[in-house]
């Protein structure tokens, strides 16, 4: 388990041959330009999978002003929201994350929904590299790489070998992911059972995404 942002990008740095840094603030070019794509590179995999490290679940009032038409009341989507999961939903017996029968839109950094008010699954900015689980911490750091390969290196195949890691480090952390926990349940609407005679209404298992 990474125990720091800089073991994380010099894990990165070595995926594609540069040399380690000290720290983020070091005045080296490495070192700016890992400090300036570590937060973004970190932000945008948290918000690409649904991370069982980043769940987070909150209750949020409405606020005094109402969307303009549609909706009955909109909510101030939390401080430290990367992306919205779902809205807890008590008819759903799996109380999954994201299969819920509440309609609800995001827009901007409101959700606008008809409910008085809104128990709320998201994914959360985690900046604490102690809260990693230590397999995405390996894939942050093969996707910082495929990042930091174009402004340090020349060489086009260490970005190709980046990606190639990358890809297989996220999927064994998505896979670690969503043995975890019970599996969310999709339940089948009527007419997609009339569409699929014979076939079971329900496909269980780890939702990965």
């Amino acid at each position: 388990m990474a125990n720091s942002e800089t073991e994380i990008v010099n894990s990165a740095l070595a995926k594609v041959g540069e040399d380690s840094i000290t720290d983020l603030t070091e005045n080296r070019k490495a070192a700016r330009v890992s400090a300036r794509q570590y937060p973004l590179m970190r932000d945008a995999l948290i918000r690409r999978y649904r991370w069982n490290f980043a769940i987070r679940r909150v209750t949020l009032s409405p606020e005094a002003a109402t969307p303009a038409f549609g909706f009955t009341n909109q909510f101030l989507v939390p401080s430290d929201n990367i992306r919205v999961l779902g809205i807890f939903d008590e008819d759903e017996l799996q109380q999954n994350y994201t299969a819920s029968r509440i309609p609800y839109k995001v827009e901007g950094n409101k959700i606008l929904t008809d409910d008085d008010t809104l128990p709320l699954f998201y994914l959360a900015r985690i900046t604490d590299v102690a809260l990693f689980d230590p397999l995405f911490s390996e894939a942050l750091a093969w996707f910082l790489a495929i990042d930091l390969a174009i402004p340090l290196t020349t060489v086009r195949k260490l970005r190709e070998d980046a990606v190639i890691g990358f890809k297989k480090a996220v999927l064994a952390a998505k896979r670690a992911d969503a043995i975890e926990g019970s599996p969310e349940v999709i339940e089948s609407s009527e007419w997609l059972d009339s569409r699929h005679a014979g076939f079971t209404p329900f496909r269980p298992g780890p939702i990965v995404f």
